[in-house]
């Protein structure tokens, strides 16, 4: 009778309805990805002579933890072996980033140079780092990169584009933390190169129905 328990509960959990089921996948899961390289990049810097700050936008199907980051852009005028950079996501305000950020993270990224080259056949540099199990909901949100740690005056960061889907060409652009972003809208590669990885929270509905059918077979027992 114990065996037949567990295999109900093992059933049930197995063909729950597709919108009630979810997999936890491992901590280093793709929950986002844009690595195919543009034509340019944007500044996107809070020092230097220049500032500006990037935002692009993106869409989660489930609830996630970022653990880490990949970007991909150039830096110019000034040699390094780190970059500090802040990682800032904002939640969705009507089609543009929310005022303040959802999640945020100040990190030294870990750069190395790639086969590709940009503008005066400068090298495109992936940078990386892990964060500290950032909380993003589900829907649409915006990931900001900005460069904080430049020294020279002169030097720029730039956040480079990608060609990968959705491609909408949609990007928050800004001066500083007290203005309020512009969404720039328009031809060509306005999307930003990255990669997301973290986990998949599951939807409340997915753990209420296996944690039913776990306690079933512990009563039975």
């Amino acid at each position: 009778m114990r065996d037949l328990v567990t295999l109900s509960a093992i059933f049930l959990a197995a063909n729950l309805p597709i919108q009630a089921r979810a997999t936890v996948p491992a901590l280093d899961e793709i929950i986002e990805s844009r690595t195919t390289l543009g034509p340019r990049g944007l500044v996107s810097q809070n020092v230097g002579r220049f500032t500006q700050q990037i935002a692009d936008d993106f869409t989660l199907t489930h609830p996630a933890q970022v653990n880490s980051i990949t970007w991909w852009g150039q830096v110019r005028n000034e040699s390094f072996d780190d970059q500090d950079f802040g990682i800032r996501f904002f939640a969705d305000d009507n089609g543009s980033p929310s005022g303040t950020p959802v999640s945020f993270a100040d990190v030294v990224a870990a750069v190395k140079p790639t086969s590709s080259t940009g503008s005066l056949g400068r090298p495109i540099y992936e940078f990386s780092a892990d964060v500290p199990r950032l909380s993003l909901p589900a829907g649409r949100g915006w990931l900001s990169v900005v460069a904080t740690g430049l020294t020279d005056e002169t030097a720029n960061f730039l956040w480079w584009a990608t060609e990968d889907p959705p491609a909408d060409a949609r990007q928050g652009v800004r001066f500083a933390d007290a203005d309020p972003w512009v969404v720039d809208v328009g031809l060509g590669p306005k999307d930003r190169a990255f990669v997301l990885r973290g986990t998949i929270v599951p939807e409340p509905s997915t753990l209420g129905l296996l944690v039913a059918a776990l306690t079933c077979v512990h009563r039975r027992r």
